[in-house]
This record gives C-alpha cells, sequence and structure tokens, in this order.
C-alpha cells in the first residue's frame, strides 16, 4: 500500500470512526517521551530496555548517477540518487539499483 494514498487514508479514518462509534476511544492525558533531535516519539522499548545505549555507527554512502533521463543535459551533470546504509546485508538490495 501506498502511506499517502486517498484509499489507503479513507480506511485508516473509516477505522477510527467505527472504533468511536462503538466508545473504543477516549480522550486522555499520556506523557510522550519526545526526542528534540529527531522529532520523533521515543518507543518504551528504547527507554526501559536495560543497557540501551546511543552508538555511531559508520555508514556506506553511495551515489549512483540517473542517465539516460528525458531531462538528462547529457554534460556530466545527470540527478543522482544518494544511497546510504549501515549494514552489509543491505548491499544486494541497493547494488540492485
Amino acid at each position: 500500500y501506498f502511506t499517502f494514498s486517498n484509499e489507503n487514508n479513507y480506511m485508516i479514518w473509516t477505522f477510527l470512526w467505527k472504533c468511536h462509534q462503538k466508545g473504543w476511544l477516549y480522550q486522555g492525558a499520556d506523557v510522550m517521551p519526545w526526542c528534540p533531535r529527531c522529532a520523533t516519539a521515543i518507543s518504551q522499548h528504547e527507554i526501559v530496555t536495560d543497557g540501551y545505549q546511543e552508538l555511531t555507527h559508520k555508514a556506506v554512502t553511495l551515489k549512483f548517477p540517473l542517465r539516460g533521463r528525458p531531462d538528462d543535459p547529457g554534460d556530466g551533470e545527470a540527478e543522482e540518487v544518494k544511497v546510504t546504509w549501515l549494514h552489509s546485508y543491505f548491499l544486494r538490495a541497493i547494488l540492485t539499483l
């Protein structure tokens, strides 16, 4: 499914509406841990897990030129796809680009 498709959004809103009609939703106040750097919620697993620690990993980044596109000026300045990964087992999938 495509996350931003109208069909997907319609199904989600329909589901939420049915849950509301059945009284399964409530309005309350809960504390949600928030990462200001990433601007995302932090899961309980990240907070509660024993031994959780911030790690810095080396990453590999490759640039793949997009050649033969209708808008390619042919001057070597073609658009690029930049791919970054942290784990070697993604290498095969990325090389299919």
